[in-house]
């Protein structure tokens, strides 16, 4: 048996970073995220991929966000750690988790496999956050009125709301951000992501 060796994909081998089952469904659960082949990546032990891991971006941005896939062989955490500890890119991993993960053996073991392996590259989690979504046949509540919505044409009055904010957040991110620079900092981090969401300012 050889060591592990790691390595970045291209157009050309990109297809193999399908080779491994997709145990927690990302995938189909999220079917039109697209990753950049040279932000993939694998381990290999005699010539079997046994690990790989996907980096995440805006379209026009020049290092990637997040990690967003990690996905093992079973027994191969040390391979999943060694391509998050051996990457060019330092990031924020975001693990998109199935519904009732936990009450799941078979899921809750391939979660666990993952928080096992990003703990052992250097990473802690921070927070746990729940997706919901809205659909048509839920109907819509009463608008009591009490919000009204307009444009604001003014990055300082956004500033001035998110200072406000986030001096009484619950957010991780923001607190986080508090914590390591100040209200100023979380504020000013919320609007430089603002600024970088596609949507229309409006």
């Amino acid at each position: 048996m050889t060591g592990t060796v790691i390595r970045q994909l291209d157009d050309s081998t990109a297809h193999e970073f399908d080779s491994l089952p997709d145990p927690l469904g990302v995938r189909a659960a999220h079917p039109l995220t697209r990753h950049r082949p040279d932000w993939q990546r694998v381990a290999l032990r005699d010539g079997r991929i046994v690990a790989r891991a996907a980096w995440w971006g805006g379209p026009d941005d020049t290092e990637p966000l997040c990690v967003d896939r990690l996905d093992m062989a079973e027994g191969e955490t040390e391979a999943a750690a060694e391509l998050l500890r051996s990457a060019p890119w330092q990031v924020d991993i975001d693990f998109s988790l199935p519904p009732g993960w936990r009450e799941d053996p078979d899921l809750r073991t391939a979660v666990e496999a993952r928080f096992t392996a990003a703990r052992a590259a250097g990473y802690e989690l921070l927070v746990e956050r729940f997706t919901y979504r809205w659909t048509p046949g839920c109907g819509l509540s009463e608008r009591p009125g009490r919000l009204v919505f307009g444009a604001e044409p003014d990055d300082a009055v956004f500033f001035d709301a998110l200072r406000r904010i986030h001096s009484a957040t619950l957010d991780a991110h923001a607190l986080k951000a508090v914590e390591e620079g100040g209200v100023d900092k979380a504020a000013q981090e919320e609007l430089d992501f603002f600024r970088w969401c596609p949507s229309p300012r409006e």
